[in-house]
């Protein structure tokens, strides 16, 4: 199975995501936690689960959390990109995928 790589700035979205979630009720950070560990599971065996959002960039949505995992399939294994909310418009900096077009509205 791929390796699962985290860029910094998706552990710092998922913490931020984490902090806030408990903020609004004690134990639902840890929720959306165990959300993301069995979503990343599915991707692990089915790494082309999730549509492509933007290529290379795909887009899952995390059961009924309202929040999505950006990730893309490349050599060193699946690289998760950002959690953020589903609905939101995302972007990544340019010096994490060189690739990547969208851009905020």
């Amino acid at each position: 199975m791929p390796e699962i790589v985290w860029l910094a700035s998706a552990e710092q979205d998922l913490l931020a995501v984490f902090a806030e979630l408990e903020k609004r009720r004690d134990g639902l950070g840890a929720e959306l936690v165990a959300c993301v560990d069995a979503v990343l599971d599915h991707v692990r065996r089915h790494p082309e689960l999730a549509p492509v959002y933007e290529p290379p960039i795909r887009r899952l949505v995390i059961a009924t959390t309202g929040y999505g995992l950006f990730y893309s399939i490349q050599s060193r294994g699946i690289m998760v990109h950002a959690v953020a909310a589903a609905l939101r418009q995302f972007a990544i900096g340019l010096g994490a995928y060189s690739g990547w077009s969208r851009t905020n509205n």
